[in-house]
């Protein structure tokens, strides 16, 4: 990047981080309620599930009741029992079918993470009519042909645009992996639908019961930390990831989801354009998940030195385990499974389990496991490569592995989507143990999933 563009890349987010606090928070207070009467108060929630629901709940305690759900799993017809059956057989089909995908691209090193968690709890909402969960029948409903959720009808999108579009305010109440907001955007304008909006100004308005939600969070928190945005935002090696990150701070100060362009081609946590696995790599797995990561270093060089994986969840871990025991024994016994959490100091700490991607750090978890810091792991065996995928118990593991980043300068591929202000401070954070690490930052989903800080030091580099 020249002198010029840097400058207009600063230039830019300091002015995109000038507003007045006092002026965002209004933003907040206000921005939903002024869509919704320029749209005369009518509005239509494209995508009945989970986060749809939610959101209808939210507008019916301030009383304020949409039209209708639309949703891509209606085609508008007369549903019989005969019908939610066969629908019920291609889920379950569709639920097989998809788990044999999943183990398949792990084979080949595909790292499209789709377990089953909040990420992916909607994935049809936006996606293919076929594949269609049953809905909830109205208590009372005037017109029995026509499904409902909550007592709320469901509309093909065709119907729902023909019906509403004109006039009402569409709301897309989709946000799951693999969704990409600008689509159905797009989707439902070429509809005819003249009013589009993603859920961002909505969730400011019912933020104690819609936030946070991962990196979705509210804008002054944001603009309460803009110097440290702003030290972030030189921190960057590249052009790529300039941009990237300007479009992210966008997106959670605007709450404009277009700003969000496509990811990348490379594979989650190896980005291969700039640096290799090598044969001493002794990489360590936070948030091994069932291996699907370890997979992935093995297919790159068979010849690693040895992998550490971590995985809290015990139900995972089990899974981890078993998957191990699947490998050729002079592969395996380079792998140590460990079934802990990694955090700042040792310690025992609540874990909300459930076999799933989402499992995680909670004051409310179902399970209590024990917390190492990575430091006291890399006694006998210096870490090369650190990957932290832990839903947002990053910075604190880094904390905690902050004696052998000083001393090994191991490579970084650490998520920053899981927390809104993780974006800044996990860059600034490892910048300040290593000053000397180029930093880059890759989008590997849409909307905002899977963004990853990749901190790599100069000898490491492919140049």
């Amino acid at each position: 990047m020249t002198v010029a563009a840097t400058n207009a890349y600063l230039v830019e987010l300091d002015r995109l981080l000038s507003e007045p606090l006092s002026s965002v928070r209004e933003r907040e207070n206000s921005a939903f309620d002024t869509l919704l009467a320029g749209c005369e108060n009518r509005l239509v929630l494209f995508g009945a599930g989970n986060l749809g629901r939610k959101v209808l709940q939210c507008l019916r305690s301030i009383g304020v009741e949409p039209l209708a759900f639309a949703d891509n799993r209606m085609g508008g017809e007369r549903r019989t029992e005969a019908d939610r059956r066969r629908d019920e057989e291609r889920r379950r089909e569709a639920q097989r079918k998809e788990e044999e995908r999943r183990r398949a691209d792990r084979r080949k090193g595909a790292n499209r993470r789709t377990g089953v968690d909040r990420r992916t709890e909607e994935p049809c909402s936006g996606g293919q009519a076929g594949v269609v969960e049953d809905f909830a029948p109205a208590v009372s409903n005037p017109n029995p042909s026509q499904q409902q959720v909550m007592g709320l009808p469901v509309l093909s999108p065709k119907d729902a645009a023909e019906q509403y579009g004109a006039s009402a305010l569409f709301v897309v109440t989709i946000w799951s992996l693999g969704h990409f907001y600008p689509k159905t955007r797009a989707q439902l304008e070429g509809l005819g639908c003249a009013h589009v909006e993603s859920t961002a100004s909505l969730r400011w308005k019912f933020a104690d019961r819609l936030l946070p939600d991962f990196c979705q969070d509210l804008p002054h928190k944001l603009y309460e930390q803009a110097s440290e945005v702003r030290k972030a935002a030189s921190l960057w090696a590249d052009d790529s990831s300039r941009r990237e990150y300007l479009n992210h701070v966008k997106w959670r100060a605007l709450g404009d989801q277009d700003a969000l362009g496509p990811p990348v081609k490379e594979e989650s946590y190896f980005l291969d354009s700039l640096y290799r696995i090598n044969d001493h790599e002794v990489f360590v797995d936070c948030g091994a998940y069932t291996g699907d990561t370890a997979e992935q270093v093995i297919r790159r060089n068979p010849a690693f030195s040895r992998i550490i994986a971590i995985e809290a969840d015990p139900e995972n871990f089990d899974r981890l385990t078993k998957w191990i025991g699947t490998l050729e024994a002079s592969v395996a016994s380079r792998i140590t499974a460990l079934n802990v959490a990694v955090g700042a100091k040792r310690g025992q700490l609540r874990f909300q389990a459930g076999g799933g991607e989402g499992a995680k750090l909670a004051a409310d978890g179902n399970v209590v496991v024990e917390c190492v810091p990575i430091d006291d792991l890399a006694t006998e065996t210096a870490p090369t490569f650190i990957k932290m995928d832990i839903e947002g118990a990053e910075l604190d593991a880094l904390e905690g592995a902050r004696r052998s980043i000083q001393k090994h300068r191991p490579i970084l591929s650490i998520c920053v989507y899981h927390k809104q202000n993780d974006l800044w401070r996990i860059p600034l954070f490892i910048h300040t143990l290593a000053e000397d690490y180029r930093l880059f930052l890759r989008p590997h989903d849409v909307d905002g999933w899977q963004l990853v800080c990749y901190a790599v030091p100069a000898n490491r580099l492919r140049l």
